[in-house]
């Protein structure tokens, strides 16, 4: 069951780790900006995950409405675009139980991105390993590959669309040149302080049908 599990939610925590990827690979360009701009503050976080500085990185970050909107995303997608589960006749019993497991997935997830900031090292306590220790990279090691995680750089904000308290920021991303350039788009809100805060990523399913397609090919 725990295998099973633990398949299910590879790809949700593979979303996961190209977010936390893309916003490292940025953590040098936010000098370049005002402070107190959404630009700024993707370089605040950035710096917070290289220093393991968690208060920081929960300051800009939220982790929970992150997780709890990628989870639901990730599986809309998941039950509509997956192959297996198009004609799967314990579809609604599956789309059941994922519902029932996300309070569940949601926490180990974010005790797996709280270790990472805190340990640069990802963990699970859900992995079969004797060692407790969980690479998600690792684990998801042929998409990775395709997806060219390991080789994620910043390229560049793309974009930036402010909308009062709202604002949608695009960071491109130059992999290989077997890859071409991506653009993960991260939703912010502007808190009383006029700092910003992380609440979504924006296009995740975008990137939840590309890491399905990847599985089953």
């Amino acid at each position: 069951m725990d295998e099973r599990k633990n398949k299910i939610l590879s790809g949700f925590r593979l979303c996961i780790l190209l977010f936390i990827a893309v916003i490292l690979a940025g953590s040098s360009f936010y000098y370049f900006y005002w402070l107190k701009t959404p630009q700024y503050t993707v370089g605040l976080i950035a710096d917070a995950i290289k220093k393991h500085d968690i208060e920081t990185f929960d300051k800009y970050v939220d982790t929970d409405s992150i997780l709890n909107k990628a989870y639901d995303d990730y599986f809309y997608v998941y039950f509509s675009k997956d192959p297996f589960m198009q004609k799967n006749p314990v579809r609604n019993l599956a789309e059941g139980l994922i519902k029932l497991a996300k309070p569940m997935a949601v926490n180990e997830m974010k005790a797996e991105v709280d270790s990472y900031i805190k340990s640069g090292e990802w963990k699970s306590s859900s992995n079969e390993e004797s060692s407790g220790e969980y690479s998600v990279s690792k684990n998801n090691s042929d998409i990775t590959e395709k997806l060219s995680v390991g080789n994620i750089k910043f390229k560049r904000i793309k974009y930036t669309k402010v909308d009062g308290n709202k604002a949608v920021v695009g960071i491109e991303t130059d992999k290989d040149e077997k890859t071409e350039n991506t653009v993960i788009e991260i939703s912010m809100e502007k808190q009383d302080d006029d700092t910003w805060r992380v609440v979504s990523i924006y296009n995740m399913k975008e990137y939840a049908e590309k890491i399905i397609r990847q599985k089953s090919e």
